[in-house]
């Protein structure tokens, strides 16, 4: 029986990668339900390609940015009220081969403890692994897989605790399980927090040699050298980054409100302008209150209606 999957993007101004991302969705082997979340895009290129171009995908627009997270909700709620047996995440920057979701399935059906399951993300050449996708592949985050690789002996899948939600197949089971990501993140962060609660309820998170996608991530040259300057996107990402620290259900959020502070130490130092960056990650702290509530909610077995 063919499996009934959905694929879910979000978009915003993307208009430069969404025709590349939606044609190689359309193109699967394996038949998809495809769902665009616009998240008020400044920028009507794209939309218009969407709309033109792939009248088949359904649409949805939200009438503000309410961030990555959030948006991705919204299309994983409809695929689940229309009895979804997975549903693909993938970013609007992103494409797939003809095959990579056939595979992520046959994966899945092979490797039922799974939730999660990722393809490898290469470049836009193909000539090389993205490069933020290889660091999760390093020998204390994913052992054996290099010298597997090495030795061209590579298994179906590879065990792991965090892969980025660039490309996620998720089972039903999952998400029904650990439930959706949690509104509190607008951007970065909430699939780390994900993946926490995917380990708190036991479901595993893996990676698959056999499937790919192309990833257009910017290579971060030139910024190992020297402090990065404050910008918006630097503020969500630590932000991001220290709401997931305090939001880890497998540890203590004592033990986590200490570690937030030394992060948030840390992190500072990379910027140009620190002062800037810890009042930014302070300002996390303001949501303490919710952040207790969301662990606890949590920590208990969501059913997703």
């Amino acid at each position: 029986m063919v499996p009934n999957v959905w694929a879910v993007v979000v978009h915003y101004n993307g208009e430069e990668w969404i025709h590349k991302c939606l044609q190689s969705l359309t193109e699967s082997v394996l038949p998809l339900h495809i769902v665009v979340v616009d998240n008020n895009s400044t920028i009507q290129t794209g939309i218009q390609i969407i709309q033109n171009k792939f009248p088949h995908v359904t649409f949805i627009q939200s009438k503000e940015n309410i961030g990555f997270g959030r948006a991705n909700n919204l299309g994983i709620e409809l695929a689940m009220a229309n009895q979804a047996d997975y549903i693909f995440l993938l970013n609007q920057d992103a494409w797939i081969e003809s095959d990579t979701i056939k595979i992520l399935i046959s994966t899945s059906l092979n490797n039922p403890g799974f939730g999660i399951i990722s393809p490898f993300h290469l470049d836009t050449t193909k000539s090389a692994l993205e490069y933020g996708f290889s660091k999760y592949l390093e020998t204390d985050k994913c052992p054996g897989i290099i010298s597997d690789i090495y030795l061209k002996q590579t298994r179906e899948i590879y065990p792991l605790s965090f892969v980025n939600a660039a490309a996620w197949l998720l089972t039903n089971n999952c998400i029904r399980t650990v439930g959706i990501f949690d509104p509190l993140f607008f951007m970065y962060g909430e699939d780390l927090d994900y993946c926490q609660r995917c380990q708190y309820h036991r479901i595993r998170i893996g990676v698959t040699p056999h499937a790919t996608i192309s990833h257009a991530r910017p290579h971060p040259s030139g910024q190992s050298s020297g402090k990065l300057t404050w910008k918006k996107s630097e503020k969500y990402k630590l932000q991001g980054n220290l709401l997931a620290v305090l939001k880890n259900i497998n540890k203590s959020l004592w033990v986590q409100i200490g570690t937030y502070f030394i992060l948030l130490v840390k992190f500072s130092l990379r910027y140009t302008t620190p002062l800037l960056a810890i009042l930014a990650g302070m300002l996390v702290l303001t949501n303490l209150s919710k952040i207790s509530g969301s662990r606890k909610a949590q920590k208990q077995q969501f059913i997703h209606q």
